[in-house]
């Protein structure tokens, strides 16, 4: 399913892949427990169709390249 933006591919993967074992995949255990505990703490707060929008102001310019780049390598495989 090849997504047309960096936007589309970062909230479909959001709302349809994003888990605690990929999260804990991508950043290692420590990191993944610290990023996974700011997505609950999102959901929480805008459940989870906002928590997307909310996540990203809550992450790192880094940390948010690398969800990003996972979203759109994700949706536009070859």
């Amino acid at each position: 399913m090849n997504k047309g933006s960096e936007l589309d591919c970062y909230l479909y993967y959001m709302w349809n892949q994003w888990n605690n074992s990929i999260c804990v995949r991508i950043f290692g255990e420590m990191l993944g427990i610290h990023i996974w505990s700011k997505w609950i703490k999102a959901c929480e707060e805008c459940g989870s169709d906002g928590a997307p929008a909310l996540f990203y102001s809550m992450l790192d310019y880094d940390t948010r390249k690398e969800i990003v780049n996972n979203a759109l390598a994700h949706y536009n495989r070859a």
